[in-house]
């Protein structure tokens, strides 16, 4: 058996092979860029930042003999199942069909980047990142411009937080995206870093002592 497969994404078609992510297929062979935060091609996938939520469908298919079943103008009739989902963790199925750029997707990013920037500082322009960050790339293209949060109810989380003899956390600028994490647990096989409390209480600390 072949080792690729057929997918769709936003109307191209493209051989891909089995077994990859939605994200990573997508952009490796179609160019096509579902933005995200917390994916990383050599990680495990966990989908905890959705900024990659997409619309995702498979062909109708008769049930009593197994064919694709047709609209009236002779194309497949898709199901798109009931809701979003994220692409950083769907695996890539032959005849999948994806769509990246619909109004429920552009919403669903629009709500993830608003909420994020409910505990981030506004001050690109003095910030270091400023113009090579990723949050603010996908804020521009993806952010809706406007909140519905009083800014007085912002969070302001410290500037600079040790998390060791040698290296300091800045908690202020961090998005709990859980790549730090995930590296110390996955690959460097020493988890001495992770995730204490939840909502908007969550934040990293050590777990070594002596820390880091």
């Amino acid at each position: 058996m072949s080792d690729f497969i057929t997918i769709t994404v936003d109307g191209i078609e493209a051989q891909v092979q089995k077994g990859m992510t939605v994200v990573d297929a997508a952009k490796q062979y179609m160019g096509v860029d579902i933005p995200v935060f917390c994916h990383h091609p050599k990680l495990e996938p966990v989908g905890m930042c959705r900024m990659c939520l997409i619309e995702v469908g498979m062909p109708e298919r008769d049930r009593a003999t197994g064919a694709i079943l047709q609209n009236e103008d002779g194309t497949a009739k898709i199901n798109y199942g009931r809701g979003l989902q994220t692409g950083c963790t769907v695996r890539v199925a032959d005849g999948m069909v994806i769509r990246t750029t619909t109004k429920p997707v552009d919403v669903a990013r629009e709500a993830v980047i608003e909420f994020l920037l409910t505990s981030h500082p506004l001050d690109c322009p003095i910030c270091d990142k400023g113009g090579e960050c990723p949050l603010q790339n996908l804020t521009m293209k993806h952010g809706e411009g406007t909140t519905r949060f009083d800014y007085n109810d912002k969070i302001h989380n410290k500037k600079h937080v040790p998390l060791g003899d040698l290296i300091w956390l800045d908690r202020e600028r961090c998005i709990q995206c859980g790549r730090c994490t995930r590296y110390q647990a996955e690959i460097a096989g020493d988890p001495v870093i992770g995730f204490h409390n939840r909502g908007r209480k969550l934040e990293i600390v050590t777990n070594s002592d002596p820390r880091l």
